[in-house]
């Protein structure tokens, strides 16, 4: 699962995962929600990779009263989305790399859901695998949209949650946007990335308010009690 996730160093991001930052000006962003535009690396089987902003969240089924409104799809299994009508050909045909350099999960807890904050333990960024799609079919233009391919957790990730986000090293990432990768170097995707490689740390609620931004997200708070968390 991911639901938060994190892009607080930009330029270093884009250099590291894209190449040459050059001018782009993306701004620092520390609690990325479902429905908010983020920087993407995304490729078709036709062009190159090239840095989009993208909203994250696909077009779900409709729900709520008399289901006025669409849900969204933040994530998709990675182990299935070759197959599912409604992902197969974005799996296919278009792929992206989503910047980060961090997300969040929630721990349960007695009285309120605990917040963490998990990175690369070397501190560098990182890319999500995702697949992307248009949101306006008519060809018009809007804003391309993207969602997160997940896996089973590592030890670490475990803990909190049964799934996690398709993490890619540099390696990774190049078969990623690759249309003429093998069945077998995709079928790689589906292993966790390694624990030992991660570190978790606690932070504020001030990170359950998908409004909120700033440091303060991610400001490590002392672990809570163990005498506190849900049984």
């Amino acid at each position: 699962m991911c639901g938060r996730y994190t892009v607080t160093q930009p330029k270093r991001i884009v250099r590291e995962l894209h190449g040459e930052a050059g001018s782009i000006d993306w701004p620092q962003r520390f609690n990325i929600a479902p429905g908010h535009v983020a920087p993407v690396v995304m490729s078709d089987k036709l062009n190159p990779p090239k840095l989009l902003a993208m909203s994250w969240g696909f077009a779900g089924p409709r729900k709520g009263l008399r289901a006025r409104s669409l849900s969204q799809i933040i994530n998709v299994r990675v182990e299935t989305a070759h197959q599912k009508l409604r992902f197969r050909e974005s799996f296919h045909l278009r792929r992206c790399v989503v910047l980060a350099d961090g997300f969040y999960e929630w721990r349960r807890m007695q009285r309120q859901k605990q917040p963490y904050l998990f990175r690369l333990e070397s501190g560098v960024p990182f890319g999500f695998a995702g697949i992307w799609e248009c949101t306006d079919k008519s060809g018009s233009g809007g804003v391309p949209s993207f969602a997160i391919l997940t896996t089973g957790a590592n030890q670490l990730v475990g803990e909190l949650h049964e799934r996690m986000p398709v993490i890619l090293d540099e390696r990774k990432r190049e078969d990623w946007l690759d249309y003429d990768a093998s069945d077998e170097v995709l079928r790689g995707m589906l292993e966790p990335f390694p624990d030992v490689a991660m570190e978790r740390s606690p932070v504020s609620h001030y990170v359950n308010n998908p409004n909120n931004e700033g440091f303060g997200c991610i400001e490590r708070i002392a672990e809570p009690e163990v005498d506190t968390l849900f049984s």
